[in-house]
This record gives C-alpha cells, structure tokens and sequence, in this order.
C-alpha cells in the first residue's frame, strides 16, 4: 500500500472534523463519513463500526483513569492489572477461567516474541518460565500479574521502537497544515479532545482498510484497528512534548506502559464480555491482532501520519521527540536484552505488500 492514500484521507476527514463544533456528535459525524465513502453496505453497518471504535477508545481512556486513581492511593500498576484480571476472569464461566490466562499469557509472549523478530537481528527477547498452573488464584495469582505486567513491559518498549520506524515511512510533504492535527499535538495530554482525535482518525484507516487500501488489516475489527490508532498517536503526541522539554524520556515510558496496560485490559474486558464465546480463544486473537507486528506497525505509520500533518515546525519537533523516547527503548533493550541490534524493516516488508 501507498501510505499516501490513508494520509490524504486522513487529512481530508480531518479537515471535516475540524469545523465541527466542540460539542459536536463525533459518532455521528463518523457514520456520516463512512457512508459518504461508499464502503459500508448501510447505515446500520456504518453505525456499528462508529459505535465499536467510540467504545474502545472511551474504554482506553476509562481504563486509564482507573489506572491512575489507583495509583493515586499508593497502588502499584501491577496491582492495578491484578484486579482486574480478577475482575474480568471472575466473569467468564468457571470452566474457561484457565483457558483465558493461559491464551492472554500465550499471546502476549508470542506477540512480543514476533516483534522483536521484526525489529531485530537476533530475537534476544528472554523467554520467562513456564507458568505452573494457569489458575487465578492465591498466590499464584500474583505470578500470573506479574508475568503479564513484564510482557506489557516489553510490548511498550518494542512499540516506541516501531513507531519511530513508522516516522522512516516517506510520506507527501506538501500538503497544506491540517489545523485538527496540530491542536492535537499542541493540546495537554488526554486533553478532553484527545478520544474524539483518535476516533475520527481510526475511523479514517477504517475506511481505507475497506476500500481495500491496506492490505494488511483485512480481517481487523474497527475495535482493534482503534487500539492500534491509539498507541500510534500517542507516541507522537509524547515525541512532540517531550522535544518541547515537557517530559523527559523516561517519564514518558512510564506514562507509555500504563497507556498498554489499559489497552491490554481493554482487550481483555471486552473479549470476557462476549457472551456464548470461546472466551481463551477471543482473547489470544484479539491480543495477536492488536500487539503483534502488524498492529504495532501500523500503529506507528498512524503515528507518523498525525506527526506530519501539523507543519514543519512542528513536524520537526514530534520526529525529534519520538527518536528520544525510542533511544531510550533501545537503551533499555541493551541493558535487559544483551547484544540486541535493531535492524529496522522486516516488520515493514508485508505492511507495505
């Protein structure tokens, strides 16, 4: 795929959002979109995949808060991810409980396996041992957190890395300033515009996977596909606050590994919500999906896409953060994982077929 054509689509959707007004009703400004494009059978189709990407990320962002109120009162993240793992295993039928731990553990470990294959000479990613049991119980319990809470460690890092290999991505400079971008950019951290940014942004990539532009997504739900947006212009977003001297680098991974956590619970919420499902089996798709190579990916061009349309100026800046915050991702892979060389492009090879 040409990323130019999901970047002047993107910018054109962008442009239409921008002179809606601030209490505006962004999902239906979303259905509106998709059936002007022609990709969707009808407005219920439509409207079904506006709701599921406004849901995931209004999810994010719940998650997120929730994250932080705990922290707050003196809990660790890992805490954090312990509750709601009991939360949302205790939920599912007791006979799948194991199934669900044993796909999220599975998954995640593979997922970050194949990224780091993607990213690097060697897969010098550490295998953590076998869990002994997959029950969510006791102490054992706190075992599971603790491996799920490392590989979502590891997922952060491996990201940052990617997305400043999305920004290698050639894209048309020429087009004009996308102001909806750059008050993005420019706006505080999860500034109360930041969920309607991103929904209007993957709902663009959503259109574009329809009409067959992008390969690579097929088969990818507007709720992954959201997921994906969200990690992507995050990043970004980071890279421009942190060259801005906001943020330093390492404050900015911290704030990076809570924002996976919370995607990471999103997933597994919505896949135990799932009534009459094959609960083990949701998951371990929707966190393949969403965490491996293709989504880390495409996550990151997202990224690219956004950093690029606010100006040159601006621009600059969000490139310059995002190298900072991926050095030191890769600091933090030298240290944990010796003799690790990044070799950047395996992961784009099948992005771009």
């Amino acid at each position: 795929m040409d990323a130019n054509v999901l970047q002047k689509r993107i910018v054109d959707i962008l442009d239409r959002y921008d002179t809606l007004p601030d209490d505006g009703d962004v999902k239906a400004f979303l259905v509106k979109e998709m059936l002007a494009s022609g990709k969707y059978a009808d407005k219920e189709e439509a409207s079904l995949a506006a709701t599921q990407i406004a849901e995931t990320i209004d999810a994010v962002d719940s998650a997120y808060k929730s994250l932080q109120a705990a922290k707050a009162q003196g809990d660790s993240r890992e805490k954090w991810l312990h509750d709601q793992l009991a939360e949302n295993i205790a939920s599912v039928p007791a006979d799948q409980r194991e199934s669900v731990v044993q796909e999220l553990t599975g998954s995640l470990g593979k997922a970050n396996s194949d990224v780091s294959g993607a990213l690097f000479s060697d897969n010098l990613l550490p295998k953590g041992a076998a869990l002994e049991s997959y029950a969510f119980e006791d102490l054992n319990a706190r075992v599971i957190a603790k491996r799920i809470h490392q590989d979502i460690q590891d997922n952060t890092v491996l990201g940052a890395i990617s997305v400043e290999e999305g920004f290698r991505v050639r894209l048309d400079t020429g087009h004009k300033e996308v102001v909806a971008a750059k008050k993005f950019l420019e706006s505080a951290l999860d500034s109360p515009r930041d969920a309607d940014f991103k929904k209007v942004v993957t709902g663009a990539v959503d259109i574009s996977k329809r009409a067959g532009h992008i390969p690579s997504l097929q088969g990818k739900s507007p709720g992954e596909i959201a997921l994906m947006v969200d990690q992507g212009v995050t990043v970004a977003k980071l890279g421009y606050k942190v060259a801005q001297g906001e943020f330093s680098p390492t404050d900015v991974t911290d704030y990076l590994i809570d924002k996976t956590a919370t995607r990471v619970s999103t997933v597994l919420k919505h896949s135990c919500s799932k009534a009459g499902t094959a609960y083990g089996m949701a998951i371990g798709a929707a966190v393949g999906s969403v965490f491996g190579p293709v989504g880390t990916a495409w996550g990151a061009v997202a990224g690219a896409i956004v950093g690029g349309m606010a100006g040159e100026k601006i621009g600059s800046l969000v490139v310059r953060g995002v190298e900072k915050v991926a050095h030191t991702a890769k600091e933090t892979c030298r240290k944990v994982w010796k003799g690790a060389k990044a070799v950047a492009g395996k992961v784009w090879d099948f992005i771009f077929s």
